[in-house]
């Protein structure tokens, strides 16, 4: 599969960027609420009814 895919350039590295996060104001509480939750990946669940 990795021979099919497409030859990029490298990213520049000199470019400067720079990025940050503001703190919030307030979080709600609770932040996540879910109920009867299942994850994975595929057909194949790791964790169900969380």
């Amino acid at each position: 599969m990795l021979e099919r895919m497409e030859l990029i350039a490298p990213a520049n590295v000199d470019t400067p960027f720079t990025f940050s996060f503001r703190a919030p104001e307030n979080l709600p509480n609770p932040l996540l609420k879910m109920k009867k939750v299942s994850a994975g990946y595929g057909n194949r669940k790791i964790l169900n009814w969380i």
